[in-house]
């Protein structure tokens, strides 16, 4: 069983964990790309391969002070990794931050730096060389987590 995780922000990444909590696969997504782009990375990078149990979406929207053109852009990356999710047909749930992070993380500190912390000691062989504290590695894998740890309820 494979569990994908997706943080679909602008520095965003998806992330590829087993049922026992490995680090299969993960993989910071270019923002420039657009669908066609992302669809064909999302080839390249052998997504494909994986017969994926599950997947978690951050569920996102915009935030107060948050400029009319990066919030379309915004909701169009999320629009496309849903997209990518239900062409694939792979069973997903959209989740928020707080509820992830509240279930997997090892403390109530839920800043970047504290999420990029836990998720390099939580899965060391994961490709960290150069990954900045906003790189969306450390929540797609948090989001992958999340899904492995409540598998057992259909989505």
């Amino acid at each position: 069983m494979l569990y994908l995780g997706i943080d679909p922000g602008v520095t965003g990444a998806c992330a590829l964990i087993d049922e026992t909590g490995k680090h299969r696969f993960s993989w910071r997504w270019d923002k420039k790309l657009g669908l066609r782009g992302l669809k064909d990375q999302w080839r390249t990078e052998g997504i494909t391969q994986y017969m994926i149990t599950a997947a978690c979406l951050e569920k996102v929207h915009s935030m107060p002070g948050q400029g009319v053109s990066s919030t379309f852009k915004f909701g169009m990356n999320f629009g496309m990794w849903q997209g990518l999710l239900v062409t694939a047909d792979i069973r997903h749930e959209l989740i928020t931050p707080q509820r992830w992070m509240k279930a997997v993380l090892d403390s109530g500190d839920r800043s970047p730096e504290h999420r990029l912390a836990w998720a390099c000691r939580r899965w060391p062989e994961a490709p960290w060389k150069g990954v900045k504290v906003e790189s969306g590695i450390a929540d797609a894998l948090g989001l992958a987590e999340y899904a492995r740890q409540t598998d057992k309820e259909p989505f």
